[in-house]
């Protein structure tokens, strides 16, 4: 599947590498195998029956035997995270009850990181990840991949009750938990109602989160699977780049949004596609479309410019020309050196581009 067309492509990759993009994580990176089936599947969906097993549990201990939680879930043997926390209050549950055993069922996974969050945690030019679920396996993907990285230090969670901003230092990457986490609780989302609450609460605490606001609002959003439902996804965007879509000219794209279509749903794409056209709408699978990123970042095409600014620093005087003196001297070391005869060069020239490098 062509997610980008190849101008596209290019542009992405040379925000990238400028540091001016943030992914944004959705639950369909964060997979885990089914303990069943032994497929993978997002994380949320693997929590979710264990949910409504542990919260008829609670009605059957309380005294009720369940029935009237098993009414409101009616014939719905594959509802979500959302549909069972409705059902559960509608049946009159505890709300807290609900965080708390999901506090639990978090506590029990022990999965390793996906290979998709593996992926994007290898992307070095990312300094700000934004989580938009509520478990710890991004950040132990980026202890995988990225030396200096520790959970107990790179890792923040807004909490609507005390707000928290990035800290103006990103190295060596830095999580942010846009819907809090398990250090948060009870204080994280997992129904619509939580999500319209952390938004709001966003909004509420503009001022305490001013970096965090600033970076959502002058790089390029990469949301790799919808994190939120339709109406919830343009009111996260509205408030993140500050203002109404249609205020912006159509061909200032500043954010991207990866999924199936069967998930966004039309009219969450031809609002983006066809009114607005500030949002990319692309169309595919968010982990394969990470699958491709990290394969292309990783045999990325560097200009003479950059490779300058890299090697010898923003005011160096060096010329084009020095750049391909060395290419040349690295050329009969790699290419003509160390490999067999008649190699399969490893520093390709790209025509009126740069280099890349290529195994």
């Amino acid at each position: 599947m062509a997610f980008l067309s190849d101008d596209d492509w290019r542009d992405l990759l040379r925000e990238i590498h400028d540091k001016q993009v943030i992914p944004i994580v959705g639950p369909e990176l964060v997979t885990v195998p089914d303990s069943v089936t032994g497929q993978t599947v997002p994380l949320r969906q693997s929590l979710a029956p264990a949910l409504a097993k542990a919260l008829r549990s609670s009605f059957k201990a309380d005294g009720d035997p369940a029935g009237a939680f098993d009414r409101e879930m009616g014939a719905k043997p594959n509802a979500g995270l959302n549909e069972i926390a409705s059902a559960y209050l509608l049946a009159g549950g505890l709300p807290k009850r609900i965080y708390s055993e999901v506090s639990v069922l978090l506590d029990q996974v022990c999965a390793p990181p996906s290979s998709a969050l593996l992926d994007l945690a290898g992307i070095q030019d990312f300094d700000l990840f934004i989580a938009g679920t509520i478990d710890a396996q991004l950040a132990l993907a980026l202890e995988q991949k990225r030396p200096g990285f520790r959970r107990s230090d790179h890792v923040r969670a807004y909490d609507y009750k005390r707000p928290i901003d990035v800290p103006e230092n990103l190295e060596p990457g830095f999580v942010y938990h846009l819907l809090g986490n398990r250090q948060t609780y009870p204080n994280f989302a997992v129904w619509e109602e939580d999500f319209l609450e952390f938004i709001c609460g966003l909004v509420k605490h503009h001022a305490q989160l001013e970096r965090l606001f600033l970076l959502l609002k002058t790089r390029y959003l990469l949301i790799l699977g919808a994190p939120f439902t339709d109406w919830i996804v343009r009111l996260f965007l509205f408030v993140a780049k500050g203002g109404r879509f249609t205020d912006r000219r159509r061909d200032d794209v500043r954010a991207s949004l990866t999924d199936q279509p069967e998930r966004l749903g039309q009219p969450l794409i031809f609002f983006f596609d066809q009114v607005v056209g500030t949002t990319r709408i692309i169309r595919g699978d968010p982990v394969d479309f990470v699958r491709e990123l990290a394969s292309r970042v990783s045999g990325r095409v560097l200009s003479k410019d950059q490779i300058t600014e890299h090697v010898w620093g923003y005011d160096s005087q060096a010329t084009s020309n020095v750049v391909e003196i060395y290419i040349h001297y690295l050329r009969d070391k790699i290419d003509r050196g160390f490999l067999q005869p008649n190699p399969r060069p490893l520093i390709r020239t790209v025509r009126g581009v740069g280099y890349t490098i290529k195994d």
